[in-house]
């Protein structure tokens, strides 16, 4: 009973955190407007499983015909990767089928190897210094369902628990805005990893591409494909 009841609590917080968010970024002349939205969203809301969440996203994936963009953690899956391997397979069929697939992620050189794996699935991958995805990654699909995910604990990477699905063009357009101005910002997966390499090799100049690889966990082929190349953006790794 007791889990029960902390299930529906969270339910009722993730609804209305998204009408806060509704809220904050709508104009205040608009009350009729975000009073009717809200109350939709309330409707329409659905809170998932970890295997549900996984699942949503999935399925949202396959229907895509347009486009997917989202925000993610970008770590490297540290449980099972059957979620981790599916979604790539995905990235796979919808590029493959005209599909724009954007993530981006938080700049550290432990995301390397997710943005590895998505790019070469046909994604296009971004990485920006002040992405805070660790409370709530996201993803939209076609500017109309935008499916959320959370981890256990707030404040902490940790793999996705729980999520909410919702079909709201409203919605999706808010988190298009607020992407889409982080996404200018960002650095590009190969410009990324070539600022990674660099700063391995400023510390160490005799590394061999071997040993940066495994640091990257990496394989050598990606290392060798920036080896040398002049890395853009800023001079700090991190920065």
């Amino acid at each position: 009973m007791e889990d029960l009841i902390a299930l529906a609590l969270l339910f009722v917080e993730l609804t209305l955190l998204i009408a806060t968010i509704i809220l904050l970024y709508l104009s205040k002349h608009e009350v009729e407007g975000r009073r009717k939205l809200v109350e939709h969203l309330v409707e329409v809301t659905r809170m998932l499983t970890r295997t549900q969440y996984f699942s949503s996203v999935l399925e949202a994936m396959r229907g895509a015909v347009r486009e997917i963009f989202g925000s993610v953690t970008g770590a490297k899956p540290k449980e099972s990767t059957e979620f981790f391997d599916k979604i790539v397979r995905e990235i796979e069929a919808a590029s493959s089928r005209g599909v724009r697939v954007r993530y981006m992620m938080p700049k550290g050189r432990e995301k390397l190897y997710v943005g590895y794996r998505y790019t070469k699935a046909g994604a296009e991958v971004r990485y920006h210094g002040g992405l805070v995805v660790y409370d709530l990654r996201h993803m939209v699909v076609d500017d109309r369902v935008v499916v959320m995910g959370f981890p256990e604990k707030v404040g902490v990477e940790q793999p996705t628990r729980t999520g909410i699905k919702v079909e709201s063009e409203s919605l999706a357009k808010i988190f298009r805005e607020r992407f889409e101005k982080l996404w200018n910002e960002a650095l590009p997966y190969d410009d990324y990893l070539a600022r990674a390499v660099e700063d391995i090799r400023r510390t160490n100049p005799e590394i061999s591409k071997e040993l940066v690889a495994k640091q990257l966990d990496l394989p050598v082929e990606e290392i060798n494909r920036v080896w040398g190349r002049t890395p853009k953006g800023p001079d700090t790794f991190l920065g």
